[in-house]
């Protein structure tokens, strides 16, 4: 009977953005426990505290780092933790919410 030695060898691949959200993830997350938000909520909710630039800005990268930040490579943004627990606890208020939903989303608005 042979023996046979078996070696492993643990492999460490670096992942990118391992703790970030992509936009529907941060939906699905607030969802649980605000039922009523939803992308467009979202959309509205990181301009209004403006989180992040628009689409179209020249300079995708200035980001409010705590909340989001812009992937270069796939030219998208990210969301972190913290701006979900943001969510949650802002968007709890009523007040706060409605806010949020006269925030004004198209070509030009502010």
């Amino acid at each position: 009977m042979k023996k046979r030695l078996l070696l492993l060898k643990d492999k460490y691949v670096l992942v990118v953005n391992l703790d970030k959200f992509r936009p529907g993830e941060v939906v699905e997350a607030v969802k649980k426990t605000i039922p009523a938000f939803t992308m467009h909520v979202h959309t509205k909710a990181w301009k209004y505290y403006r989180v992040r630039p628009e689409s179209t800005s020249s300079n995708p990268e200035n980001c409010d780092t705590n909340h989001c930040v812009y992937d270069r490579t796939h030219k998208d943004y990210v969301y972190t933790d913290t701006w979900i627990s943001f969510l949650i606890d802002e968007l709890s208020d009523e007040k706060e919410m409605e806010k949020i939903m006269k925030v004004t989303i198209g070509r030009g608005a502010k």
